[in-house]
C-alpha cells in the first residue's frame, strides 16, 4: 500500500524521516536561482498521489502563488472514485506530527534560512482530517506558531465538535477556515458520511475562538478554489474573483489578513465569518 511520504517536485520525492534532506534541495535551488521564496506546506485531499500532486498541486500553487510547496503524500487517499477514506486519514496524523517535529528542529539549526521566508500550512478537502488528527492526538507537544498562517481549504472535516480541536490549534499564528454552501462535493460527503462537513455547512455548530472562517457560498466557486482557473471554462477554481485571488495570495505566503478592513467582504456573521462579496463585474 506503500507509505506516506514528502514530495518537492516530480524528481524529490523523500520518507517522511528524509524531510531534511528535501529542505536541503529547496535552499540549495534558493541559492542557485539567487531568489528565496516562501515556503507552503500543503497536505491534499483524496486521489491517485503522489501522482495528481506532482502532475496538478506543486505547479498550480508554485505558479499562481511564487511559493515552494512541501507536499506531505498521505497513503490510502484513493480507495474509488465513491471513495471517503476518513481512517486512512486519520491514520496519516502521525507521521505528520514527525514531520512537523523535524521541519521544526530544521528551523532551529539554520534560522537564518528562514530569517525572510514566511512558512504556510495549507490544506485542501480530506487533507484537513489528516491535520485535525494530529491537532487531536499531539497538540500539548506541537510547536507554537511555527507556522505564519494555517488555512484549511474546503476542509472534509465535520461541522459537530470542530470547535473543540480548532481552538487547540497552536502551531501556527493565525487559523482561517473555507466555507461554501455550494460545496456539491462535500454535499456528497455529508450524505455518504451522514453528517455535515466543516467546509460545507456551519449553521447550528459552535465556532471555534481561535478561528476566522471565510464564506465564499456567494462567490460561485465549487470545491477547489485554493488555485485559479486552469483554462476556459474550467468549473472549479477562484472564478476571477480579485477578493479570492487577493486573500489566498497572501494567506498562501504566509501573510495574515485583516478581515474587519478587506475589501472583500460583504457582512460579518456571527462575528467570525467573514462572507465575501461576488466579482466586481457580477454585482
Amino acid at each position: 500500500m506503500g507509505q506516506n511520504l514528502i514530495v518537492t517536485s516530480p524528481k524529490n520525492i523523500f520518507d517522511v524521516d528524509q524531510l531534511h534532506a528535501a529542505l536541503d534541495e529547496i535552499f540549495q535551488d534558493y541559492g542557485e536561482r539567487g531568489t528565496e521564496r516562501n515556503l507552503v506546506f500543503f497536505i491534499h485531499g483524496r486521489g491517485k498521489q503522489p501522482e495528481k500532486g506532482i502532475k496538478r498541486h506543486l505547479p498550480h500553487i508554485e505558479g499562481q502563488y511564487g511559493a515552494k510547496v512541501i507536499m506531505f503524500r498521505w497513503v490510502g487517499a484513493y480507495d474509488g472514485i465513491f471513495g471517503f477514506p476518513k481512517i486512512a486519514a486519520q491514520k496519516a496524523a502521525g507521521d505528520l506530527y514527525k514531520t512537523i517535529q523535524l521541519l521544526e528542529a530544521y528551523k532551529g539549526k539554520y534560522p537564518d534560512r528562514f530569517s525572510s521566508l514566511n512558512l504556510s500550512f495549507l490544506t485542501h478537502s480530506m487533507g484537513s482530517i489528516v491535520f485535525e488528527e494530529m491537532i487531536r492526538e499531539h497538540h500539548k507537544t506541537l510547536p507554537v506558531n511555527l507556522f505564519d498562517t494555517i488555512l484549511l481549504s474546503s476542509p472534509a472535516s465535520e461541522s459537530e465538535g470542530h470547535a473543540h480541536w480548532a481552538d487547540r490549534v497552536n502551531v501556527g499564528s493565525h487559523l482561517y477556515i473555507t466555507l461554501n454552501r455550494k460545496d456539491r462535493l462535500l454535499k456528497w460527503a455529508q450524505r455518504k458520511e451522514k453528517s455535515a462537513r466543516l467546509g460545507q455547512r456551519l449553521r447550528g455548530y459552535r465556532l471555534s475562538q481561535r478561528a476566522q472562517y471565510i464564506d465564499l457560498s456567494l462567490t460561485g466557486v465549487g470545491h477547489r478554489y485554493y488555485v485559479a482557473e486552469r483554462k476556459k471554462n474550467d468549473h472549479t477554481g477562484q472564478k476571477h474573483n480579485p477578493y479570492i485571488a487577493s486573500f489566498y495570495h497572501q494567506i498562501v505566503n504566509g501573510q495574515s489578513v485583516d478581515l474587519e478592513t478587506f475589501d472583500g467582504i460583504k457582512r460579518i456573521v456571527r462575528n467570525r465569518i467573514y462572507v465575501f462579496k461576488k466579482a466586481i463585474a457580477e454585482q
